[in-house]
């Protein structure tokens, strides 16, 4: 859920029939975003996995369990947030439903620097037998692909630390952390999520987070501010067309030229910022006229609500939108 806290717009109306135009938007905004994935690598066993489990399993446990050390590894999908926005401050959740005793410990998270996998696999404190594509102690994906390091392959400087103590709710938040979902936001490629680290230089520090699949799935608060843009300037020679016809009943017709081959990603935004269809996403475009239409519904095929909506189209580094009112 997103909760608009700032709108600054200004709005020139042109005469009947014709549309609406931004001259610039500058929003700050607050959006709630569940796991992508989730998952659990234990030490032993060492093929265990725990990518469909209420649970997300991070510490050492105790003699009974050998002494040895479980990691949860978590991702985001970002792209409910504008391309260009700044990212003001980030904070993950987590709720802590079972442990051993209530002495504090220090949990960290690590910007994870390989891709991994979760799967059906589905286990307890000692994991379940991993399916194929899931993460475990050696391999990022089982069967498929290993870890550099055994136990994941992450930044060891933490991005957030968190001191946890028994059953309850528990926040890493700090600059760290917005800087990571910062770098995710502007390349989308390298965003693995964190691997989540206990205190593993003593036995029985493990904790039971819940997972997406858990009561009370981990959430990533995200404050954000939307990028200022003025479509009416035409930046190193960018254009985009004013989008026909708006007020729009049916299909929408964007078209933009390029001045040299370029990345383009050309979105579709509801006016709280959430992503609604994606026509392109950072496909190369050769120079020249191009042209795209939205038929006016969301990704996932259903129809959009009557509303204002954005087209944004991004070029490399530059950002250029238009609003785009839809009747029903």
């Amino acid at each position: 859920m997103s909760r608009c806290r700032l709108l600054h717009c200004l709005i020139v109306v042109w005469p009947m029939a014709a549309s609406f135009f931004i001259v610039g938007w500058a929003a700050a905004d607050v959006v709630d975003l569940s796991p992508l994935k989730d998952n659990t690598i234990y030490q032993t066993p060492v093929e265990n996995s725990n990518g469909a489990g209420d649970g997300i399993f991070v510490g050492r446990v105790g003699a009974l369990g050998g002494s040895t050390s479980r990691r949860g590894l978590i991702a985001f999908d970002l792209s409910a947030i504008p391309a260009g926005s700044t990212v003001n401050s980030a904070s993950l959740t987590l709720q802590v439903t079972q442990t051993p005793n209530s002495t504090s410990r220090t949990f960290t998270l690590h910007r994870a620097s390989a891709d991994w996998g979760e799967a059906g696999s589905v286990g307890s404190g000692t994991g379940g037998v991993a399916e194929p594509g899931d993460a475990t102690w050696l391999e990022r994906f089982f069967g498929t692909l290993a870890w550099t390091t055994a136990g994941g392959d992450f930044v060891s400087q933490p991005s957030a630390s968190q001191s946890v103590t028994g059953l309850g709710t528990y926040v890493w938040t700090g600059a760290g952390l917005a800087a990571d979902v910062q770098a995710w936001l502007d390349n989308a490629a390298p965003n693995f999520g964190w691997l989540v680290k206990g205190d593993e230089t003593t036995t029985t520090t493990a904790r039971k987070f819940s997972s997406k699949e858990g009561v009370t799935p981990p959430k990533l608060t995200i404050d954000y501010t939307s990028a200022a843009t003025d479509v009416a300037s035409n930046l190193a020679g960018v254009r985009f067309d004013r989008p026909w016809p708006t007020p729009a009943v049916g299909p929408v017709h964007l078209r933009y030229a390029l001045p040299r081959d370029a990345h383009v990603s050309l979105l579709i935004h509801d006016a709280r910022g959430r992503m609604v269809r994606r026509l392109a996403t950072g496909e190369i475009t050769s120079a020249g006229s191009h042209s795209s239409t939205w038929d006016g519904r969301t990704d996932t095929g259903t129809r959009a609500a009557s509303g204002v909506y954005f087209a944004t189209l991004v070029v490399d580094n530059e950002t250029h939108r238009w609003r785009v009112p839809l009747l029903r």
